[in-house]
């Protein structure tokens, strides 16, 4: 019996942290969308690609290619690999001189003397920025296997060349993208947690000592396992894949997320509410003159309170793939502490 009401009290914990880190996400998702963080993450990683050189990326993102991409003024959150090569190379391939540059020959020649001179326009080509295109064109070249090859060959690999460079790029910027999101669903659990006065420890508390809120709350986390809410996807989708261009709608973008943040939020109070679980200031056993809590001294009091809210934030900054996926762990194992098969019955003739 022990050993099932702790595994109960873990599967309300786990409940209570998944639809706080959905509430977190999704208030997280809303402010990158209004802020456009994802646009600004992608500008940023395609400057250092281009050795810091921001002259570079203002005339990259004027090639017709990329601005297709934007919307009303905002960047794009999201450039397919081939797209970035083929303006890249379009930006260096282009000839100051003359008409447009046509032919696949003309393109290769304005390329290599863009590499020689170390000049794109008005703009100054960075050493190492050179130096990587110089070695993208000539591992072009090396990989055809032939000295004679067309223009077009040529171009077409070093496009190829330039693509497996933005995609190795792309992935070190996933890496920075998911640290600065990982801060801000830090910053943004302190918040709520604060507001909605999640502790932790006055959860477990009342979970261990109130059979009809635990049972309560096991009732809700299998329902939610076996109905996950659609905020989840998206909160999987946001956590750790590279950023995507999901509308070049700005407002519509906002609009949307705030829908699914206030979704989060209602579903965070109907299920802690379906299991009575004590949310909200003040909190309710302080104003109990005859529980343990009204006890304590106040610093003692506030010591207990702000333990039990950290450790709520440090759980709810796990994120909620994490915890939907402890949650299914913890449902399975209690289904399957209870599971009965029946005996079997023969069947007596007629």
């Amino acid at each position: 019996m022990f050993g099932s009401t702790v595994l109960e009290v873990m599967i309300g914990l786990a409940l209570v942290y998944l639809l706080l880190s959905l509430v977190c996400s999704t208030i997280q998702e809303a402010i990158a969308a209004w802020l456009n963080w994802r646009g600004k993450m992608l500008r940023e990683a395609i400057e250092r690609l281009l050795a810091g050189s921001r002259d570079l990326a203002r005339a990259l993102y004027q090639q017709p290619l990329l601005q297709a991409l934007g919307r009303e003024g905002r960047d794009p959150s999201y450039i397919p690999n081939r797209t970035f090569a083929d303006a890249l190379v379009g930006l260096l391939g282009h000839s100051a001189n003359g008409p447009a540059v046509r032919s696949a020959a003309d393109r290769l020649a304005a390329f290599e003397a863009a590499l020689s001179s170390g000049k794109v326009g008005h703009s100054q080509l960075p050493p190492e920025l050179r130096a990587m295109l110089v070695h993208a064109l000539e591992a072009a070249r090396d990989k055809l296997g032939a000295a004679g090859a067309g223009a077009e060959a040529q171009l077409e690999q070093l496009k190829r060349e330039i693509d497996a460079w933005f995609e190795r790029t792309m992935q070190r910027a996933t890496g920075w993208y998911r640290r600065k999101s990982q801060a801000w669903q830090f910053g943004i659990a302190l918040v709520v947690v604060f507001l909605t006065n999640a502790d932790s420890l006055m959860i477990t508390e009342q979970l261990a000592s109130d059979p009809e809120a635990r049972a309560a709350a096991v009732q809700a986390a299998v329902e939610l396992v076996n109905e996950p809410p659609p905020a989840l996807a998206r909160a999987e989708v946001t956590s750790g894949a590279q950023p995507t261009n999901e509308t070049a709608d700005a407002e519509k973008a906002w609009r949307e997320a705030r829908e699914r943040a206030d979704a989060a939020v209602d579903e965070l109070y109907a299920t802690t509410a379906r299991a009575k679980l004590q949310f909200g200031w003040p909190d309710a056993r302080w104003r109990d003159a005859q529980s343990d809590e009204a006890q304590l001294k106040p610093w003692q009091r506030w010591g207990r309170k702000a333990l039990g809210l950290l450790v709520t934030v440090c759980a709810v900054a796990l994120g909620a793939p994490f915890w939907f996926q402890m949650l299914e762990k913890l449902a399975g194992l209690r289904g399957a502490g209870k599971k009965v098969t029946p005996a079997p019955t023969d069947a007596k003739p007629d």
